[in-house]
């Protein structure tokens, strides 16, 4: 019975349920997508926020694993490129994003063959592509099953019908400029938005919520803080491997997660720092104390 309540609240807490344990309109969709309901529950945000890409490949990161390799010995060089990816976005998710991308720009076909040998320009593309991971820590392995779980995930949406008028096998949406990105699912309609950080923050809060952790300075305001999960105040610590662990400076005190690990404590293994606004816009209720001039959410 205890098993069967956990899950009903679970249900509950991502909105596929209602408090009398009905089916919602969301729960329905959500049925629907045979994966974790909270990575479908941010796809069908990215869905409808128009940024569609992104977030499927923060998606398809979350259902497989990190595209950073290497052992604890490496561990110094995995975090060093993970925060230049990030570029001060204290975003973990946000950094695979980018990862991803550029990666993707390595992999377009250069040059070609010439009676049967491959070209100089291309033998040049496919070092640099080679250099690309091994100076960044990454697995070409990883990457391209990302690539793979991407297309799977794109098929599904496209079978419920929610990216009507596109196809997996669809060209790659390209935009030019000072930040070029390459979009390989949605096309240029589902992914008007997704140069917003902002708005892929807010799709991470919604998907993820309740997990989401709080943090608070510590008493000598050192620029160190300590993190409690929202729903039930269990403390927790950001994950070594994270860009937000031992970050000096945070300007909103959440941060959304996807799970946590237990090693010799409890840790929570990739995070993004969102809005306060975001919390409260995607929690299923909160109540507001006039008197106090407080917000308490469920």
């Amino acid at each position: 019975q205890t098993q069967v309540d956990t899950s009903l609240h679970t249900l509950q807490s991502v909105g596929a349920v209602d408090r009398l344990n009905k089916l919602t309109a969301l729960g329905f969709h959500l049925a629907s997508l045979p994966l974790d309901m909270r990575l479908g529950k941010m796809m069908i945000f990215g869905v409808i926020f128009r940024c569609v890409d992104p977030i499927i490949t923060i998606a398809a990161v979350m259902s497989y694993k990190t595209p950073f390799c290497g052992g604890l010995d490496n561990r110094g060089d995995q975090l060093r490129a993970k925060k230049h990816f990030s570029k001060h976005s204290k975003s973990d998710h946000l950094c695979y994003w980018f990862v991803y991308n550029e990666w993707l720009q390595t992999q377009t076909p250069k040059g070609g063959k010439v009676r049967g040998k491959m070209s100089a320009e291309a033998k040049e593309a496919k070092k640099k592509a080679k250099d690309f991971l091994e100076d960044n820590c990454l697995s070409g392995i990883a990457l391209k099953q990302i690539q793979t779980t991407k297309k799977q995930f794109t098929k599904l949406l496209i079978d419920q019908g929610w990216l009507q008028g596109c196809d997996v096998n669809d060209e790659p949406y390209c935009v030019f400029g000072a930040e070029s990105c390459t979009y390989e699912s949605g096309g240029k309609a589902h992914n008007s938005n997704s140069a917003n950080l902002q708005l892929l923050r807010a799709c991470l809060a919604a998907g993820l919520y309740p997990n989401i952790v709080k943090a608070k300075q510590t008493k000598h305001n050192s620029g160190k803080y300590n993190f409690s999960t929202e729903h039930d105040r269990e403390p927790v610590a950001m994950h070594p491997s994270s860009v937000n662990f031992k970050e000096p400076s945070l300007v909103f005190p959440f941060m959304a997660f996807y799970e946590k690990v237990k090693t010799t404590q409890v840790y929570i293994r990739d995070s993004s720092m969102v809005s306060p606004l975001c919390v409260i816009l995607f929690s299923n209720q909160f109540e507001v104390d006039k008197e106090h001039k407080s917000l308490t959410i469920d």
